[in-house]
């Protein structure tokens, strides 16, 4: 495996762990207390790590790049729609 492509996946996996970290805090009972301002940064060091995750290693195939952005894509869509930037504040 290249080092570029280890790199690239090492991207990915930095950018999920950032993300459920930030999320466990939001869970009751959790060891875990993140106020609102750095549960925010968490996921945009997670945004910045998977969007940077595909430029790291150029695919050969056009279908390998197709891949690779597309993954990108989702794992940015599911920080936003499992809520990793709204406020972890009750009601």
């Amino acid at each position: 495996m290249k080092k570029r492509n280890a790199a690239s996946i090492a991207c990915y996996l930095l950018g999920a762990a950032l993300f459920l970290l930030s999320n466990s805090a939001v869970v009751s009972g959790s060891p875990i207390s993140l106020p609102y301002l750095q549960r925010v940064l968490l996921c945009s060091a997670a945004v910045c790590a998977i969007a940077a995750a595909p430029f790291l290693y150029r695919s050969s195939t056009r279908a390998g790049a197709v891949i690779k952005f597309g993954v990108a894509a989702a794992l940015i869509c599911c920080i936003f729609a499992f809520g990793g930037f709204l406020p972890n504040y009750m009601a």
